[in-house]
């Protein structure tokens, strides 16, 4: 299994809502493996092992091509979902990742024709400093490019990557124009006083956060979850904050443990370590893997982190 390039993959044992039903929900970053031998038989072999532990343990999972695919391969891991038993309209959720309105269009066409439960939707990231008038009418044009058949978005809110933060005022907007297409937030910026200003303005929402740090919280204000980094590690701690808004004295430390170093490479040097498997180290371009000294710094904290707070 180490010859595998399980490049970018992070899947994810998510605790989120994503409903008024309390559920276990998982999350996939990236992209698909790619085979380092070059053996494609093998290569699709593992594919198929992997989602059937996706469809054992994962009842939601949210899957993104994103910047560092295409949708051959974003395809693939879709025909690869569905011969594991997943079923598109209950458990997959897709995250659709562009510039472009024709390429997001693309990808969003592809999720809803597989039948996806929903989509995560980022903004375009290339140009910096645009108006909510611009993003708006950038939204609104995708929507009309999918002819009636848009549906089950949550806009994401991720400044950090993408440059293109989406105000209240936006979500706001988007949410009055587009109902029943714009049905929820996923809030990454870590702020918690942006996490709290969409619950209070915007609860008909679904509002899944990023920051485990503020998982219990915004459940206790009516939040719907998570879709986070921590889960793919360490998801028994999360299921009080994400079912009940109760909180674990091991979140905190664990997240500043990961959020030390780069965050995807750190989350797949754990989960290395944790299934003894170095396959899940690799990195695609232009991220690079964590180095050894790194990786050790990295799980010692970790460990720390689960023994101490829970001692």
């Amino acid at each position: 299994d180490a010859a595998f390039d399980l490049r970018q993959i992070v899947f994810q044992w998510a605790c989120s809502t994503l409903a008024s039903n309390k559920r276990a929900a998982a999350h996939v970053v990236g992209t698909e493996p790619n085979s380092a031998s070059g053996d494609q038989s093998a290569y699709e072999d593992h594919i198929d092992r992997v989602c059937r532990l996706w469809a054992l343990h994962a009842p939601v999972i949210r899957v993104e091509a994103g910047p560092l695919a295409d949708l051959d391969a974003f395809y693939q891991w879709f025909e690869a979902f569905v011969k594991a038993g997943i079923k598109p309209s209950t458990q997959l959720l897709s995250t659709v990742v562009a510039s472009s309105i024709e390429e997001a269009a693309a990808q969003a066409a592809m999720a809803l024709d597989v039948g996806c439960r929903g989509m995560l939707l980022t903004p375009p990231f290339y140009f910096r400093g645009v108006s909510d008038d611009a993003i708006y009418s950038w939204f609104g044009q995708l929507f009309d490019r999918l002819k009636g058949e848009a549906r089950d978005m949550f806009v994401y809110h991720l400044p950090s990557v993408t440059g293109m933060p989406l105000s209240i005022e936006l979500i706001g907007r988007l949410k009055t124009a587009f109902p029943g297409i714009v049905v929820g937030v996923k809030d990454s910026s870590a702020t918690w006083s942006n996490t709290e200003a969409l619950l209070k303005h915007h609860s008909d929402l679904m509002i899944l956060v990023g920051d485990e740090r503020d998982l219990a919280k915004s459940v206790r204000m009516g939040g719907s979850g998570s879709i986070c980094g921590v889960s793919n590690v360490a998801p028994e701690i999360l299921v009080g904050a994400a079912k009940h808004g109760i909180e674990d004295a091991r979140i905190r430390p664990v997240v500043e443990a990961i959020i030390a170093h780069p965050i995807l490479p750190g989350i797949k040097a754990l989960i290395a370590h944790q299934r003894k498997d170095p396959a899940w180290v690799r990195m695609r371009p232009p991220m690079v893997d964590l180095d050894a000294a790194t990786t050790a710094k990295l799980v010692a904290a970790f460990d720390r982190a689960m023994a101490t707070a829970a001692a």
